[in-house]
């Protein structure tokens, strides 16, 4: 999962914060040393609370207090969820268990990752039983009394089968996107950090111990340069 640059799209203002999307499997990995270097370039972060079949993330409620305890702003969880993924229907039992294992006081709100699978095309249905699913989260989500966002981009929207559909009860909700073309600001833009080797985001200005650093970035190497 890669550290993104975050956008968050607020009705009725536009706000920008560099923030973190956190996986399940960072969560687990990471110690209180590792939030209190991630706060000091970055003031928000999203965490990652369901991940389909794979149920809530084991070490959720100890991440989200490391991520606070080293000075974070903000705070939010994020679910991935598919009707057709295992424990999953209904949206409530996951989403009741996360709120009350972590503490409504303890998070910012929920956003809904709203994305195809790529590698199961079967975890989502057609596009009736697709919305009506995303509805029963949004309910759910809202009876636990969490605050709601949606992400999704109209790629994601479209596979969904959802482009044209009747959802006007979604427009007061909050969006998040990642930003695969923002600009670079005190730092490079950290889309598609994994992977990608020190100093190769265009228009940049590294230094030449940066450039000639030979790092490919990874969960392991996050913290070597």
């Amino acid at each position: 999962m890669l550290l993104l640059l975050v956008v968050l799209l607020l009705v009725g203002l536009v706000k920008t914060d560099n923030g973190l999307d956190i996986s399940n499997d960072m969560c687990d990995s990471f110690t209180q040393d590792t939030w209190n270097c991630l706060s000091k370039i970055h003031n928000f972060t999203i965490i990652e609370g369901i991940r389909g079949g794979h149920g809530i993330t084991p070490n959720i409620s100890t991440c989200v207090s490391q991520a606070w305890s080293a000075g974070f702003k903000h705070v939010d969880l994020y679910i991935w969820m598919c009707p057709n993924c295992t424990d999953n229907v209904p949206a409530s039992n996951l989403i009741g268990q996360l709120v009350n294992q972590v503490g409504l006081q303890n998070f910012g709100m929920i956003w809904l990752d709203l994305e195809v699978c790529d590698d199961d095309p079967g975890c989502w249905g057609g596009a009736e039983s697709n919305l009506a699913y995303i509805k029963d989260m949004v309910s759910a989500a809202q009876a636990a009394g969490a605050k709601l966002g949606i992400y999704s981009t109209p790629y994601e929207w479209d596979h969904l089968g959802l482009t044209g559909l009747g959802v006007q009860e979604f427009a007061n909700l909050p969006l998040w996107y990642a930003n695969p073309d923002g600009d670079n600001k005190q730092g490079p833009n950290l889309y598609g950090l994994f992977g990608r080797k020190t100093g190769q985001v265009p228009g940049y200005a590294y230094t030449a111990a940066n450039k000639d650093a030979n790092i490919t970035w990874e969960d392991r190497t996050l913290f070597d340069y």
